[in-house]
C-alpha cells in the first residue's frame, strides 16, 4: 500500500501520535442495503488529508492513483 508519509505525530505532537483514519476499499453506496461484514483487508488505513482527497468531489479515487510511488 502507498504511503504519503505525513506523520501527524511531528505535526500535531503528542495528540496526533498514531492518529488514522479508515478507507473502505469498496464503497459503501455499493454494498446492499442490508449490509455486508467489513473484513480487514476491505480497509485501508491512510491518513486524514489522503482520506480527504480520496473523497474529494464525491470521488472515491484507488489509492494507487493517488499517491506517487
Amino acid at each position: 500500500m502507498p504511503k504519503c508519509g505525513f506523520d501527524f505525530g511531528k505535526r500535531y505532537g503528542r495528540i496526533g501520535i498514531g492518529y488514522a483514519q479508515v478507507h473502505h476499499l469498496r464503497p459503501l453506496s455499493s454494498v446492499p442495503a442490508k449490509g455486508v461484514k467489513s473484513k480487514l483487508s476491505h480497509l485501508a488505513i491512510v491518513c486524514a488529508n489522503c482520506h480527504v482527497m480520496i473523497h474529494h468531489g464525491g470521488q472515491c479515487r484507488p489509492l494507487k492513483n493517488l499517491i506517487a510511488q
